[in-house]
Protein backbone atom coordinates (compact mmCIF):
# COMPACT_ATOMS: atom_id res chain seq x y z
CA UNK A 1 0.00 0.00 0.00
CA UNK A 2 1.55 3.57 -1.41
CA UNK A 3 1.90 6.56 1.58
CA UNK A 4 -0.81 9.18 0.78
CA UNK A 5 0.53 11.75 -1.35
CA UNK A 6 1.42 15.26 0.30
CA UNK A 7 -0.15 17.91 -0.89
CA UNK A 8 1.41 20.60 -2.75
CA UNK A 9 3.23 23.50 -0.26
CA UNK A 10 2.45 27.01 -0.83
CA UNK A 11 5.25 29.38 -1.30
CA UNK A 12 6.62 30.27 2.20
CA UNK A 13 5.57 27.88 4.43
CA UNK A 14 8.24 24.61 5.81
CA UNK A 15 6.95 21.31 5.23
CA UNK A 16 7.37 19.01 8.68
CA UNK A 17 8.92 15.81 8.64
CA UNK A 18 7.77 13.22 10.94
CA UNK A 19 9.57 12.11 13.58
CA UNK A 20 10.19 9.05 15.77
CA UNK A 21 10.14 10.01 19.51
CA UNK A 22 12.56 13.07 20.14
CA UNK A 23 14.11 11.72 17.05
CA UNK A 24 14.54 13.79 13.70
CA UNK A 25 14.01 11.23 10.64
CA UNK A 26 15.46 13.17 7.83
CA UNK A 27 19.04 12.30 6.83
CA UNK A 28 21.49 14.71 7.64
CA UNK A 29 24.77 14.58 5.07
CA UNK A 30 27.36 16.24 6.40
CA UNK A 31 29.91 17.54 3.69
CA UNK A 32 33.71 16.02 4.56
CA UNK A 33 35.23 19.18 3.86
CA UNK A 34 33.18 20.33 6.86
CA UNK A 35 34.60 16.90 8.61
CA UNK A 36 38.43 18.50 8.26
CA UNK A 37 40.90 16.96 5.45
CA UNK A 38 42.13 13.06 5.48
CA UNK A 39 45.77 12.88 5.10
CA UNK A 40 47.59 11.37 2.21
CA UNK A 41 49.01 9.29 4.54
CA UNK A 42 46.27 7.92 5.69
CA UNK A 43 44.88 7.38 2.09
CA UNK A 44 47.84 5.66 1.27
CA UNK A 45 47.63 3.28 4.46
CA UNK A 46 44.02 2.53 3.78
CA UNK A 47 45.15 1.81 0.43
CA UNK A 48 47.93 -0.50 1.16
CA UNK A 49 45.51 -2.41 3.67
CA UNK A 50 43.12 -2.64 0.29
CA UNK A 51 45.41 -4.10 -1.53
CA UNK A 52 46.84 -6.31 1.26
CA UNK A 53 43.54 -7.89 1.92
CA UNK A 54 42.66 -8.56 -1.69
CA UNK A 55 46.23 -10.36 -2.23
CA UNK A 56 45.44 -12.19 0.84
CA UNK A 57 42.22 -12.97 0.00
CA UNK A 58 43.32 -14.20 -4.00
CA UNK A 59 46.04 -16.41 -1.97
CA UNK A 60 43.23 -17.90 0.14
CA UNK A 61 40.71 -18.86 -2.95
CA UNK A 62 43.30 -19.88 -4.92
CA UNK A 63 44.75 -22.51 -2.10
CA UNK A 64 41.04 -23.56 -1.70
CA UNK A 65 40.79 -23.80 -5.52
CA UNK A 66 44.10 -26.50 -5.50
CA UNK A 67 43.04 -28.35 -2.17
CA UNK A 68 39.44 -28.60 -4.02
CA UNK A 69 40.87 -29.69 -7.13
CA UNK A 70 43.51 -32.06 -5.20
CA UNK A 71 40.53 -33.86 -3.51
CA UNK A 72 38.72 -34.21 -6.88
CA UNK A 73 42.12 -35.92 -8.68
CA UNK A 74 42.22 -38.11 -5.62
CA UNK A 75 38.78 -39.36 -5.72
CA UNK A 76 38.86 -40.34 -9.16
CA UNK A 77 42.18 -42.03 -8.44
CA UNK A 78 40.82 -43.73 -5.85
CA UNK A 79 37.93 -44.98 -7.96
CA UNK A 80 40.37 -46.29 -10.93
CA UNK A 81 42.20 -48.03 -8.12
CA UNK A 82 38.91 -49.85 -6.48
CA UNK A 83 38.34 -50.56 -10.05
CA UNK A 84 41.10 -51.87 -11.10
CA UNK A 85 40.88 -53.89 -8.41
CA UNK A 86 37.61 -55.19 -9.12
CA UNK A 87 38.50 -55.70 -12.70
CA UNK A 88 41.70 -58.17 -11.91
CA UNK A 89 39.58 -60.02 -9.17
CA UNK A 90 37.06 -60.69 -12.01
CA UNK A 91 39.43 -62.10 -14.32
CA UNK A 92 41.07 -64.48 -11.45
CA UNK A 93 37.83 -65.89 -10.67
CA UNK A 94 37.22 -66.50 -14.04
CA UNK A 95 41.08 -68.11 -14.90
CA UNK A 96 40.11 -70.38 -11.93
CA UNK A 97 36.92 -71.25 -13.39
CA UNK A 98 38.39 -71.83 -16.64
CA UNK A 99 40.67 -74.17 -15.20
CA UNK A 100 38.02 -75.78 -13.23
CA UNK A 101 35.92 -76.84 -16.41
CA UNK A 102 39.32 -77.93 -18.19
CA UNK A 103 39.52 -80.31 -15.44
CA UNK A 104 36.19 -81.51 -15.13
CA UNK A 105 36.42 -81.78 -19.04
CA UNK A 106 39.31 -83.92 -18.80
CA UNK A 107 37.73 -85.46 -16.07
CA UNK A 108 34.83 -86.73 -18.55
CA UNK A 109 36.71 -87.05 -21.61
CA UNK A 110 39.00 -89.81 -19.55
CA UNK A 111 35.69 -90.79 -18.13
CA UNK A 112 33.98 -91.62 -21.61
CA UNK A 113 37.32 -93.33 -22.94
CA UNK A 114 37.51 -96.08 -20.04
CA UNK A 115 33.91 -96.56 -20.54
CA UNK A 116 34.72 -97.11 -24.26
CA UNK A 117 37.42 -99.17 -23.93
CA UNK A 118 35.81 -101.21 -21.26
CA UNK A 119 32.71 -101.95 -23.54
CA UNK A 120 35.18 -102.65 -26.75
CA UNK A 121 36.95 -105.59 -24.40
CA UNK A 122 34.02 -107.68 -24.55
CA UNK A 123 33.97 -107.23 -27.97
CA UNK A 124 36.96 -107.90 -28.98
CA UNK A 125 36.95 -111.06 -26.30
CA UNK A 126 34.15 -112.27 -28.01
CA UNK A 127 35.23 -111.55 -31.52
CA UNK A 128 38.66 -113.28 -30.44
CA UNK A 129 36.70 -116.26 -28.40
CA UNK A 130 34.55 -116.62 -31.44
CA UNK A 131 37.33 -117.08 -33.96
CA UNK A 132 39.13 -119.62 -31.94
CA UNK A 133 36.36 -121.90 -32.30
Amino acid sequence: MLPPATPPQPQGQQRSFPTVGNRDTRCRITPISSQGSVGKAAVERLINQVQGDSRWAIVVVAALVLIVVAGIVGYLGYLGYKQRQQVESTIAVAQENAEKVKWEARAARSAIENQESRTRKPTHRLISVLSQL
